[in-house]
């Protein structure tokens, strides 16, 4: 078998049973201090997860950068970028820029998140680009998985939804 690459139509790469509108999500990971992370812990309206492949990356670092400049204008919002990047190279890679209501968690020790969203690369085992809203009860109220994985997430929609239910 030859090397994997992050190209094509990412449905062909994942489980077919994801997560769906209307479904609960709890879900456990890693914060960048290597403490843990609980989303039931986030206390918002809105929690706008931001699902990357590897903040390695110039489109996952461009998505973690557009979402952490414009969330701020939807103050019900609360943001959390996810990946299984280990946690130190999520702080490295964006303490320049990243605001306090950011948070970035990885996935890479409970697979949690993965595991339970069906949003993992089958053969890499690293999380494909999606972007999730879940409301106050952790209920998913939007999801976008990028389909093909280099291609950025459709913020204008993400903010439409923000705007139409501030």
């Amino acid at each position: 078998m030859g090397a994997f690459k992050l190209e094509g139509n990412v449905f062909d790469h994942i489980k077919q049973d994801i997560i769906k509108v209307g479904d609960k999500l709890e879900f456990k990971a890693t914060n960048g201090d290597m403490t843990d992370f609980n989303i039931n812990d986030v206390k918002s309206d809105y929690k706008v997860i931001s699902v990357i492949p590897s903040i390695d990356t110039s489109v996952c670092y461009t998505q973690t950068v557009k979402f952490n400049k414009d969330i701020k204008d939807y103050p019900q919002a609360w943001l959390i970028t996810i990946s299984r990047d280990l946690p130190f190279a999520q702080e490295r890679s964006c303490e320049s820029f990243r605001d306090k209501d950011h948070c970035l968690v990885s996935d890479y020790n409970y697979r949690d998140f993965g595991n339970k969203t069906g949003l993992v690369f089958n053969a890499t085992q690293i999380l494909p680009r999606a972007v999730l809203i879940l409301d106050k009860d952790n209920i998913v109220q939007y999801i976008e998985v990028v389909n093909p994985v280099g291609k950025e997430p459709d913020y204008n929609k993400v903010y439409e939804f923000l705007k139409n239910h501030a």
